[in-house]
């Protein structure tokens, strides 16, 4: 009968050992996995950065060219509206005149 107590004092030692063994590793585990989850992050965001300091000038230059045709365009729009408002001043002049004395 003692020897049947001994039995499972050591049985259940020996569970509390590999349960202690398990939760440690398990703490591990899970340090292991978020120090890997942060590297991967950093290496992540270093390409990234690396990336946009490479692309850099190429997306500026096409920004530049972007911006020309746009100022272009305006500069023709500008254009028309100025030949527009000169073809027609003395016209709306006369036409706002008339109608402010006419009333």
């Amino acid at each position: 009968m003692e020897n049947l107590i001994d039995q499972i004092v050591k049985m259940d030692q020996q569970a509390q050992k590999i349960t202690d063994l398990a939760q440690k590793e398990k703490l591990q585990a899970t340090s292991d996995v978020a120090k890997r989850r942060e590297e991967i992050r950093d290496a992540y965001l270093k390409e990234a950065r690396e990336r946009l300091h490479k692309n850099e000038p190429q997306e500026r230059k096409l920004a530049e060219e972007k911006w020309k045709v746009t100022e272009q365009k305006q500069a023709v729009l500008r254009e028309k509206m100025e030949d527009i408002y000169h073809q027609n001043h003395d016209g709306w002049v006369q036409k706002l005149v008339s109608r402010v004395l006419e009333g």
